[in-house]
């Protein structure tokens, strides 16, 4: 008798299994964001789920309702989560095939809103860490290294390559900091001109290189550290072209999936006006080769024009006026108006105030109306329509904020900021008279840019 054998390859897993139970669940959903994509998980009415999730590269994000955590998959992994629905943060917990890792970046998120905490109360950590002086700033991020270089050395348990990857983390994102300061230094402390001098900073003078490691493509803060280094080198050119930086990549030995990458992240910084907006939106362009991607940045560059000098504004109607009454746009036709668009969350916009009351003191008897509109609720922050109110009421109160004060219900989901493309703020805004734009992106009042303006249009 003769005997058979065959030996039949293993097929490769390709995939990772999540499951698990929310207690208190409700109607909020559950989404894990990774490599551009996002998979919402089919929660039932007991709060359990289970699903499997393909096409991973290591980092992903976890989202329930108004809540989030980093989180690192990868094929095989059998990860089971665990959490309340009402205290999210204080509740999570991960079991299974990959538990260690990703209860190790739950401590690490942890460790991290601890040592923000040393920056002042929410609202203020932007103004007092970008404020503090060079010496500070550079002892705070050494503390902040050094805690979560900790924090992963004790962690035992966790497998090789994570710690590996995670160690890079920590480098980019440290890095990712001293590239910050120079330039918000310059504006939260009033300091125009500026240079660090501490020889720590002469780490970020070769960035480019990154862009064609093997960090790059596994890591959000390598990515986000190449891309702002070359966003900087952009609008910190004497004649802001950006041609030549897009061909120094597009010529580079960098992969098209790279080169793909940096597309996507540069893409966010999409200039709203300006000369130079036509040539980044062609080096976006040229350095992309996904399809979709360029699909939905075409129609982002194609709705910017609608945004160009002398095109009717976008408008607003019946916003919440702190006097009790409604206002909308068409209410101050026949002045300019030059709009605030802000929270009172946000660092950088309350750093602006004592600036536009400057401008104030000089400009608001001449033909000129100046709106601040409030986009407090957040689902990010976590803020409702009411408590954001009343943050926003007691803020300009307390402040006694002048101009004409307008709280926005849907904040930065209204009509009015989806049309001016708001995604970050503060943002102020140039209307004319006639209700067309003078300024989709205009100077901000700390900037001396806003008055040459307003001396150009002999307001």
């Amino acid at each position: 008798m003769i005997f058979l054998a065959s030996c039949q390859q293993e097929k490769k897993v390709d995939y990772a299994l999540l499951s698990g139970v929310i207690k208190n669940h409700k109607d909020e959903k559950a989404f894990v964001l990774f490599n551009g994509e996002t998979k919402q998980l089919s929660v039932d009415e007991n709060g359990h789920f289970q699903d499997t999730i393909k096409g991973l590269t290591d980092y992903a994000y976890l989202r329930y309702g108004r809540s989030g955590v980093e989180m690192y998959i990868v094929p095989n992994y059998n990860l089971s989560i665990s959490f309340d629905g009402k205290e999210f943060m204080s509740t999570l917990h991960y079991s299974g095939e990959g538990a260690e890792n990703n209860n190790y970046l739950h401590e690490k998120r942890k460790l991290e809103e601890s040592l923000d905490k040393e920056l002042g109360p929410s609202g203020e950590e932007f103004e007092n860490l970008y404020g503090m002086s060079e010496e500070q700033f550079l002892g705070f991020q050494d503390k902040k290294r050094k805690a979560l270089s900790e924090l992963l050395e004790v962690n035992n348990d966790l497998s090789d390559g994570f710690k590996v990857l995670e160690n890079e983390n920590l480098k980019f994102s440290y890095l990712l900091e001293l590239q910050k300061y120079p330039d918000y230094h310059k504006y939260v402390a009033n300091k125009p001109e500026f240079i660090p001098a501490d020889k720590e900073f002469d780490k970020l003078t070769d960035i480019g290189q990154y862009l064609t490691s093997e960090w790059f493509l596994k890591l959000s803060s390598c990515r986000g550290l190449v891309s702002e280094y070359y966003w900087e080198k952009i609008v910190n050119s004497e004649d802001k072209s950006p041609k030549k930086y897009f061909d120094e990549v597009i010529n580079s030995e960098a992969s098209d999936k790279f080169k793909g990458l940096l597309a996507s992240k540069l893409g966010y910084y999409l200039p709203i006006d300006g000369a130079y907006k036509h040539d980044f939106f062609k080096g976006v362009m040229a350095l992309a080769s996904d399809k979709n991607f360029k699909k939905d940045f075409e129609e982002k560059y194609e709705k910017t024009k609608l945004l160009e000098k002398g095109k009717a504004s976008p408008v607003f109607n019946d916003y919440e006026n702190f006097n009790g009454e409604t206002s909308s746009l068409e209410d101050f036709k026949g002045k300019y108006v030059y709009i605030d668009v802000w929270a009172t969350w946000c660092g950088p916009c309350k750093k602006e105030i004592p600036f536009l009351d400057k401008i104030m003191d000089t400009y608001e008897k001449n033909n000129i109306t100046f709106v601040s509109i409030s986009v407090d609720p957040s689902e990010w922050r976590k803020l409702s329509e009411e408590k954001s109110r009343e943050n926003w009421k007691k803020m300009v109160g307390e402040k006694q904020m002048r101009g004409v004060q307008l709280f926005s219900s849907k904040g930065m989901k209204s009509d009015f900021a989806k049309n001016y493309g708001i995604d970050g703020i503060p943002r102020f805004i140039l209307i004319d008279p006639n209700g067309n734009i003078v300024s989709a992106d205009a100077p901000r009042p700390s900037d001396p840019k806003l008055i040459e303006l307003f001396k150009s249009l002999e307001i």
